[in-house]
């Protein structure tokens, strides 16, 4: 009981931090737009490119192969930038923001139909939103005090993003189906990154919970 009445309270305090709610609409944008991408991007192909099959799986392998890589690098690019007390200070956040905005190329995809083109545009998306929800969830430790509640802080940014994650395949089949296109299945997910590109910027710039009060 009294673990429970703990827990409900710290978790309620968290959704009282304004630096908490930014680093979970990103993760909720990043994670619908990764979702979007995972299960959809060998329909697009095959449907824009009149690919075979054998050059879907191919040309839908290419992208992961190079986002895979890359998105280590940004995120290593990121520890080598930033010493502890702007960590402290929540500054990996313009990293993030920067990933974010990478991945929010997504929006020029139904823009062209050069097959070429296509595969670069998600490469580059897919190394921005992987690299965004790895540095995300990082910024969510930076800025906090607590280390004995840190699990709950976490657990709250990736249900947000599981949530959106969820719904993700989902709202681009009806808007595929209801549309006759995915380009509105890409807006909404490049304005959902932008979103949470704002929202990361604007309001994660102070602790998510105070330190702790030393023991008397």
């Amino acid at each position: 009981d009294i673990f429970t009445r703990g827990s409900a309270g710290v978790v309620f305090e968290l959704l009282q931090s304004r630096s908490m709610w930014g680093a979970m609409i990103l993760q909720a944008a990043g994670i619908y737009t990764y979702y979007l991408l995972l299960f959809w991007i060998p329909s697009y192909l095959q449907t824009t490119g009149n690919l075979s099959l054998m050059k879907t799986g191919l040309y839908t392998a290419l992208p992961w192969a190079i986002a895979a890589p890359v998105s280590i690098c940004l995120g290593l690019l990121s520890d080598r930038l930033l010493d502890r007390n702007k960590l402290m200070l929540g500054q990996r956040r313009y990293a993030v923001i920067g990933c974010t905005l990478l991945a929010a190329c997504v929006l020029f995809v139904p823009l062209t139909t050069n097959t070429a083109v296509i595969l670069t545009l998600f490469a580059i998306s897919l190394s921005g939103i992987s690299a965004t929800i790895s540095l995300n969830i990082v910024l969510v430790t930076d800025l906090f005090r607590r280390p004995r509640d840190i699990g709950k802080a976490l657990s709250l940014a990736i249900l947000s993003g599981n949530v959106f994650g969820l719904v993700a395949p989902i709202i681009t089949g009806y808007l595929v189906a209801n549309f006759g296109g995915y380009g509105w299945a890409f807006a909404i997910g490049g304005i959902m990154l932008l979103i949470g590109a704002v929202a990361v910027g604007t309001m994660t710039n102070a602790p998510i919970l105070p330190e702790p009060e030393p023991a008397r």
